[in-house]
């Protein structure tokens, strides 16, 4: 098995207590050891930057900011901080599969055409009482341009850190960072997404109406300027969808159409791995 290449993990907090503790548990739980965690601390109050600075593991690299500046310029500045060969993301209430970066690294490796390995994320929320698969792919070798729908999702990708670097999320862009900042990252080059769910994003507990009301306005004000008519309509849509059926549904009825089913596999991987670190945080 060809696994080589330090991971640089990019995690930008605010404000992360508690998850922030099961999501570096899941980290410290990865099969694969050789990575560093750059945690940059976006002006947290509620007790993240205590926890942070009794983090003992020598390869947490943590970076305070002492006001809040939004996600961009966290995620910026640990993209500037890392040093890893490879770039991968984990936010601060999210979770890792313990084989999350040990499968993406031998791609990598295996690889050298590819720039961006994806993979299937599982929504979840801590008190929610279903899950959601999105952004599964086939594993086949890809290329994307930048006049294409974005093929797959930021927080479970792992990037090149040498071609990485030259781009910058941008900080006026309060939603959507993350794809504009993927989508000329890897215009013209080749990607991988697998078919196999190896991150857990705790998306249930924190979107509301108005959220996915204000997704769905940036997308159509971003595919109109980019002349993506068709992509601007579809989410004109949606838009209209959510201000006419939206006020009489319960927000749990909205989650539950974003998404999948899950697999019996992948319901059981979520149980044995989420679910005990959720519920160490209420203990």
């Amino acid at each position: 098995m060809n696994i080589k290449g330090l991971v640089s993990v990019i995690m930008p907090v605010h404000n992360g207590m508690p998850m922030i503790k099961a999501s570096i548990a899941s980290l410290l739980e990865q099969t694969y050891p050789d990575w560093e965690c750059v945690i940059v601390n976006d002006g947290s109050d509620d007790g993240t930057r205590d926890y942070l600075e009794s983090l003992t593991d020598s390869r947490f690299l943590v970076h305070h900011f002492d006001k809040n500046q939004g996600r961009p310029q966290a995620r910026q500045k640990g993209l500037e901080l890392a040093k890893g060969e490879f770039i991968a993301m984990l936010d601060a209430d999210d979770i890792y599969h313990p084989e999350k970066l040990a499968v993406q690294v031998e791609v990598m490796n295996k690889s050298s055409n590819v720039y961006l390995v994806g993979a299937g994320m599982c929504s979840f929320g801590c008190n929610a009482d279903f899950i959601r698969i999105r952004s599964k792919g086939d594993g086949e070798v890809h290329l994307y341009n930048i006049t294409k729908s974005f093929p797959v999702a930021h927080a479970p990708s792992m990037l090149r850190h040498e071609h990485a670097v030259k781009f910058s999320y941008n900080p006026a862009l309060k939603f959507g960072q993350d794809i504009d900042y993927l989508r000329r990252y890897l215009d013209g080059k080749m990607y991988i997404n697998l078919p196999r769910v190896l991150y857990y994003y705790s998306e249930f507990d924190s979107v509301t109406k108005e959220k996915i009301r204000s997704t769905y306005k940036l997308y159509v004000k971003k595919f109109f300027k980019a002349g993506e008519y068709f992509n601007s309509s579809k989410y004109t849509a949606k838009l209209i969808y959510s201000y006419v059926v939206y006020p009489f549904l319960k927000p749990n009825t909205i989650l539950k159409k974003r998404g999948v089913e899950p697999t019996i596999e992948d319901a059981k991987e979520f149980q044995d791995y989420c679910i005990p670190k959720i519920k160490r945080l209420r203990d």
